[in-house]
């Protein structure tokens, strides 16, 4: 220390000694130390595990590392503690501890903490504890005289846990990801009490199935006792059980801890009145979903379990309420997790939904922008799909989509993306894949589609499938699933199906054409005749005698009728002017409120001047009446174009769990908008009040 202290002045000889002190004392030392330290963690025995701790602690006091030295004085005494506890006899504890040294450990401790924190800290010695028949076990009164901040300091680093200093420290970390934030909370609360074990779970009061929610130590599945939580819940606070407290209601029920456990608490959660009528309002949409799928408010009780085998907690009466402070947050984030949890799973085939996997794939392209990744998109369609739902009835269907699902995601890593796209379409991320590799997967796909055995269906089962690569055919979203688009078409239509085909160049010169005619000419007899009547009607209408919104209602009444819509808003547009609108829904002759519009898909289809179909998931406002989930919509945006302007639109709309509106019914429905556009002057320059058309912006 001496010749680090005159550093400045150092000569060759000193240097070299120095050297030879680091290199044959301290660095040996250290290289043992951390070693020691890792044998102790590992030792199986606990006279191992104290020999090692108690060392460990001699050697760091002599390094000045005075926390660690606390830390593994601490764990010594504990260890020692512990071991006591289950000895009976009053004479042979004496002679347990005395050979264990365990007032040395108490005396290094007390010393230590006087440097570390300036304060002189009074324990019960051996004698002292057996000559007065009082307790040797004075580790919380030693520790109690330290402030919680000292206090807490002493264990942080021995516990792991992330740092979070106070409530409001707390709520300033949380953020939409519930998931994280319940791993937060229960972070917090187990650093709060020093405990050793945690757990945020559910048990289902029908068949007492368990379910770990978040949990302290990462793999940790050890089942807390069932009679713990079945005596929490008859107390509106839960309980708090402590072999280390003398208050009589804190050492009730001790016969129910494990041996090996010195404290816990347990507390069942309940809503407070703060939030209850919130839940109420949710109640009816949620509450038969929760009952189905395990609820976490109806048959399922959630816990809180803080647990620890250490007499060095702060397991007290503050620690149970800061338990219960908590619970209301905790159960909003459980109902909200679930709730999302509901929103990115498909039902019908346990993959993920659409709106998720949109979601997940901007971020995957954002994120490999930045990091120059590469990935395989697949889009993948179970070929004549509509003749199973016709010849064995939905149900069969649905049971067909199910088992897909199941192979679609038992042929990729757990780590792709797999979502169910539309009806019977499907699309894939492969991560960190070339084009040869994703075709490799993409025809494993296929294959095992194909070897698909449905009870009841007298068929085969097969798919085709597009391929597309990012970032080599596009770095943008709609672009590259344009372009597996384009390849699954082509492996459908242009290569009889049951086929595997990568997007080319070629592929976006020669489908132009052909997409023109897709859903005008189907080839079924029943769909064509009616497109074609669609076609004459329209035609019929514009040499028609009758004013101008006689024959416009008419139009949007067919359009509905062709395309499928529920919902068909006519937007006239005027320069300088608020727009018009009329918006129909369908099976009625009277004009309606106009439902909320998507203000982003309108201008940019005023801008682009070509029709565009889209999934509205921003619009959340609508609930399903039984699901109680939102009801997203497909919309399809039309242009009315009278020589190169833009003089209106027709926005039509269908909740997407009825329908989705594709490139056919684009085709037809811009086929019937130039007829009628083009023989149709929607200039209009009355007034209209917008609070009575009802118009609602997105």
């Amino acid at each position: 220390i001496n010749i680090v202290d005159r550093q400045g002045d150092l000569e060759k000889e000193d240097l070299r000694l120095l050297r030879d002190v680091v290199k044959t004392s301290i660095y040996p030392t250290i290289v043992r130390l951390r070693a020691m330290d890792k044998y102790k963690d590992k030792a199986a025995s606990n006279e191992t595990k104290l020999y090692a701790s108690i060392k460990l602690a001699e050697l760091w006091s002599a390094f000045g590392e005075i926390s660690r030295s606390i830390n593994y004085s601490i764990n010594a005494l504990d260890n020692i503690l512990k071991r006591s506890q289950t000895i009976e006899d009053k004479d042979l504890r004496y002679h347990f501890i005395k050979r264990r040294k365990g007032d040395m450990v108490k005396d290094r401790l007390s010393k230590n903490i006087e440097i570390k924190f300036c304060k002189r800290i009074d324990y019960i010695g051996l004698e002292e504890a057996y000559r007065e028949d009082i307790s040797y076990n004075d580790l919380i009164r030693i520790l109690i005289q330290l402030d919680p901040e000292e206090y807490q300091e002493l264990k942080s680093l021995d516990h792991g846990y992330e740092k979070i200093d106070d409530l409001g420290d707390l709520l300033d970390n949380l953020t939409d990801d519930n998931q994280r934030n319940l791993d937060l909370i229960l972070n917090y609360l187990g650093h709060g009490v020093l405990a050793t074990r945690g757990f945020i779970l559910t048990v289902n009061e029908e068949d007492n199935q368990h379910t770990i929610i978040a949990s302290l130590r990462e793999g940790d599945s050890t089942w807390p006792k069932m009679n713990i939580l079945a005596q929490s819940n008859r107390s509106p606070v839960g309980i708090l059980i402590n072999r280390n407290l003398d208050k009589m209601e804190e050492t009730n029920y001790i016969e129910l801890l494990p041996e090996d456990t010195v404290s816990v608490i347990c507390v069942p959660l309940f809503k407070e009145e703060s939030v209850k009528e919130e839940y109420d309002r949710r109640k009816s949409n949620i509450q038969t979903r929760l009952r189905k799928h395990a609820s976490l408010i109806g048959n399922d009780r959630v816990y809180i379990y803080l647990e620890s085998d250490s007499y060095l907690n702060k397991f007290d009466y503050d620690g149970l309420m800061q338990v219960c402070k908590l619970s209301s947050l905790i159960l909003l984030n459980i109902e909200n997790k679930y709730l999302k949890e509901l929103t990115i799973i498909d039902k019908l085939t346990g993959l993920l939904t659409r709106k998720y996997f949109d979601q997940q794939l901007d971020r995957l392209i954002e994120g490999h922008n930045k990091y120059q990744g590469n990935f395989t998109l697949l889009m993948i369609d179970i070929d004549n799909f509509k003749v199973v739902n016709d010849t064995y009835g939905h149900l069969k269907g649905d049971e067909a989509l199910g088992i897909i699902g199941n192979t679609l995601r038992s042929s990729v890593r757990s780590t792709d993306l797999v979502a169910r796209y539309g009806g019977e379409e499907f699309i894939i991320v492969l991560y960190d894949t070339s084009l040869a590799e994703g075709f490799v997967i993409a025809e494993k796909i296929r294959r095992n589609i194909s070897e698909i055995s449905i009870p009841g269906i007298e068929r085969d089962i097969t798919v085709s499938i597009g391929l597309a690569q990012y970032p080599e055919h596009s770095q943008f979203k709609r672009e590259l699933i344009r372009k597996a688009d384009q390849a699954l078409y082509n492996a459908k239509e242009i290569r009889g199906r049951n086929n595997t085909v990568i997007w080319n160049i070629d592929l976006d010169e020669n489908t132009s054409d052909e997409n023109e005619l897709v859903g005008i000419l189907t080839g079924n007899i029943n769909r064509d005749n009616a497109n074609l009547s669609a076609v004459i009607k329209t035609a019929s209408l514009v040499e028609k005698s009758a004013n101008d919104d006689q024959k416009i209602h008419e139009f949007i009444s067919l359009i509905l009728e062709s395309l499928e819509g529920q919902y068909a808003t006519l937007i006239r547009l005027r320069e300088g002017d608020y727009p018009i609108y009329m918006t129909q829904i369908r099976k009625s002759k009277n004009w309606v409120k106009t439902p909320k519009l998507n203000k982003e898909f309108i201008d940019r289809v005023i801008s682009n001047k070509k029709g565009e179909f889209f999934i509205d998931w921003d619009n959340t406002d609508t609930l399903d009446p039984i699901t109680g989930e939102p009801q997203w919509q497909s919309v399809l945006i039309l242009p009315l174009i009278r020589g190169e302007e833009v003089q209106g639109l027709i926005y039509l709309s269908v909740p997407l769990i009825e329908k989705e509106f594709s490139l056919e019914d684009l085709n037809l429905g811009r086929l019937l908008t130039n007829i009628f556009a083009a023989n149709l002057s929607l200039t209009n320059n009355k007034e209209v009040d917008l609070e009575e058309e009802g118009v609602v912006w997105q």
